[in-house]
């Protein structure tokens, strides 16, 4: 897979905004990726020892003149016909703006394009922003991890 450009949107603000998909690996954005990553392990916001990226971890990501902001890892699972969202990420002075909206609406789309049925991930509990976003884009809780320390 090679890096694809998708479209050019306007932005909330009126910015031009580009997506673009490939894998993670040969994005240009794959190491603020694996930064915001890093983040999310660091303030517990993952789930518990579990790395949910490898080398065909896909990425749909956001651009405003070659600049990354944002963007969204993902992984299809043929199995359950499932594109399971691995992580999102934006730049913090982009959060807001509609860039994960954006990223999710491409994702969306190239999900119907290949027949996958449904969308999934996981939500720390911690993480009430995106708890809210996953709300607002139409996913509803299928279950509760129990977890308990020993």
């Amino acid at each position: 897979m090679t890096v694809k450009s998708i479209v050019t949107l306007e932005n909330e603000d009126k910015t031009q905004v580009t997506i673009h998909h490939s894998l993670l690996g040969e994005s240009r954005v794959a190491s603020m990726a694996l930064r915001s990553y890093a983040d999310l392990i660091d303030s517990g916001m993952n789930l518990g020892h579990n790395i949910g990226i490898g080398n065909t971890t896909t990425i749909v990501w956001a651009e405003i003149d070659g600049f990354p902001i944002g963007g969204m890892c993902y992984a299809i699972r043929p199995e359950i016909s499932t594109c399971w969202i691995i992580f999102s990420f934006v730049r913090p002075d982009w959060r807001g703006k509609g860039v994960n909206l954006q990223c999710r609406l491409i994702l969306e789309n190239l999900m119907r394009s290949q027949d996958v049925k449904y969308m999934a991930s996981y939500v720390s509990t911690k993480n009430e922003r995106m708890i809210q976003i996953a709300l607002d884009a139409g996913f509803q809780p299928s279950f509760y991890r129990m977890h308990k320390k020993l």
